[in-house]
């Protein structure tokens, strides 16, 4: 690894911290694509560097694959912590949508007396019953297996691709902040990093959302 004495638009964020390799043992200087190098990358990225510096300098255009367990278990709430909102809106609506598609479901096995069950053991007696007598109507099935489909699908597509979308988003963001800003430090602690407030209030919305949205649906 190559001295990092030369200073970069950012360090300060890190000065505070014991010595330690924050890049994952990439060069300072090593360049990640178009100028812009991993110690730039690393204080635009400021949170858990030491994984996504690595990363960034593996994945290419040609390779672009990658796993991101934040982004396979919480797709959106990750997409919009790392300020990207665009990929965040995107897969926002359609897990709202995977979630209303299993809503139905859970509806009509509450209605049924799901909570009467006493030992798990008893579920799958529970839904068998209820499917054979029509108390749950293949539709609402079909519409349950759709919108698990949808969202194993979105997770998997931003576990695998994450990465780059977020390799793609520093690089950008960077460059940009580099060419216009007259206080690149500061840019980089505002427009990177990882905000956990709107993780939080991501994660709230998509828990409760579609319940109130089925809920004026249902009239």
């Amino acid at each position: 690894i190559k001295n990092d004495d030369c200073y970069t638009p950012g360090d300060e964020v890190f000065a505070n911290f014991p010595p330690m390799d924050f890049l994952g043992g990439v060069a300072p200087d090593e360049i990640i694509e178009d100028g812009v190098t991993a110690k730039e990358a690393r204080n635009f990225v400021i949170s858990n560097t030491v994984r996504y510096i690595p990363k960034f300098t593996q994945i290419s255009k040609d390779e672009k694959t990658s796993w991101n367990f934040m982004a396979f278990f919480f797709p959106t709430e990750w997409l919009f912590s790392r300020k990207m909102y665009k990929h965040g809106f995107i897969f926002g609506i359609f897990m709202l949508i995977s979630d209303l598609l299993a809503l139905p479901f859970q509806q009509t096995i509450l209605n049924l007396g799901y909570y009467d069950i006493k030992s798990y053991a008893e579920i799958p007696d529970f839904l068998v019953e209820s499917i054979a007598d029509g108390g749950i109507h293949y539709g609402v099935l079909i519409a349950l297996f759709l919108g698990a489909v949808i969202s194993f699908t979105l997770r998997l597509v931003a576990a695998f691709l994450g990465d780059y979308w977020y390799r793609q988003h520093v690089i950008t963001k960077v460059k940009d902040i580099k060419l216009n800003s007259d206080n690149i430090a500061d840019d980089f602690k505002k427009q990177g990093g990882v905000n956990l407030f709107l993780f939080l209030i991501v994660l709230l919305v998509m828990q409760y959302l579609p319940s109130i949205i089925f809920m004026f649906i249902r009239g």
